[in-house]
């Protein structure tokens, strides 16, 4: 029962992890887009130094990517025996001043999207587990930030390795938010632009970086939800199969912090803050459910390996 991203021109998928939601409008990412996701949140608070300093938003306005990241017509078949080994491109991303990442905190990184996919935190083993392929660094103040898209658009097409089934994370500054992702579907239907199938993530929500609260990494298992298909949780509020889920309940806003019990639909179960796909703290997240797993199964079955 539930609802991510908005269409202009052609959307992205976004998630940058921000403290307090100010307008939350169900789309959901900076390209998102009906299914990638959008909404407006207001800044998290003031960090870092020079770039890194600016209030960070948890997602930013719409860019490129698919309407939305539904299958036509009769979806591949998953099971339980389900089991895909993504390789990651890691594109650490300088101003030549700030941005640097350790290779200690790549290692982190892939460790903790692994623990959230393996339901090492409490949650579904998904199946799917990640192994670094490569990391590169580069000294570039506009690919940095991304401020522009046509920024975002340079730096992937110089960057970005491998095909369909491989990851490219790029770390940043994120357009001043925490991150954002692309729905797989981009990968096909806005074929000018699958280039920048991948993740966007800021270098401060790495493990151990100085984003309070969005530090443990887990911004990019959010990211990586978006990547695999799924929508947020919180996708057109109470209104049924918002997020095209049915063992997530439905909740009318996107969660700020980590607010036991927060309930607000009239309907059986509480709002699912524990859920990855949702806006809380990253101490807050846990989990996916067996419904996400099937989901994200069917959809890297149908959009990337099918094409790889």
């Amino acid at each position: 029962m539930k609802r991510v991203l908005v269409l202009a021109t052609a959307l992205i998928a976004l998630l940058a992890t921000t403290a307090s939601p100010a307008a939350a409008s169900p789309a959901s990412g900076r390209a998102l887009s009906a299914s990638l996701c959008v909404s407006q949140f207001s800044s998290l608070s003031k960090l870092g130094s020079s770039a890194a300093t600016k209030a960070l938003g948890r997602e930013p306005a719409l860019r490129a990517g698919p309407s939305d990241s539904e299958i036509s017509g009769t979806g591949p078949k998953s099971s339980a025996f389900f089991t895909a080994t993504v390789p990651v491109y890691f594109h650490v991303i300088t101003d030549g001043t700030e941005g640097d990442v350790t290779d200690q905190q790549i290692r982190d990184q892939i460790a903790v999207m692994n623990a959230g996919y393996s339901g090492a935190y409490g949650g579904i083993d998904t199946g799917v587990r990640f192994v670094l392929a490569g990391f590169d660094r580069t000294v570039n103040a506009a690919w940095f930030t991304m401020n522009e898209f046509s920024d975002e658009l340079a730096a992937k097409r110089a960057l970005r390795r491998g095909g369909p089934t491989d990851l490219n994370i790029y770390t940043g500054t994120a357009a001043g938010n925490l991150g954002f992702a692309y729905f797989p579907k981009i990968l096909v239907y806005q074929k000018n632009y699958a280039v920048l199938d991948g993740l966007v993530l800021h270098y401060g929500s790495l493990p151990g970086g100085f984003i309070p609260r969005f530090n443990l990494g887990l911004t990019a298992v959010h990211e990586l939800g978006h990547w695999f298909g799924l929508y947020h949780t919180f996708e057109r509020g109470c209104q049924a199969d918002g997020d095209r889920i049915d063992d997530t309940p439905a909740m009318s806003e996107p969660t700020s912090g980590c607010p036991v019990g927060k309930d607000t639909c009239p309907f059986p179960g509480t709002d699912p803050i524990y859920n990855f796909m949702d806006y809380s703290d990253d101490a807050c997240y846990r989990e996916f459910t067996p419904d996400q797993s099937d989901r994200m199964q069917k959809q890297y079955l149908h959009w990337r390996l099918k094409r790889a």
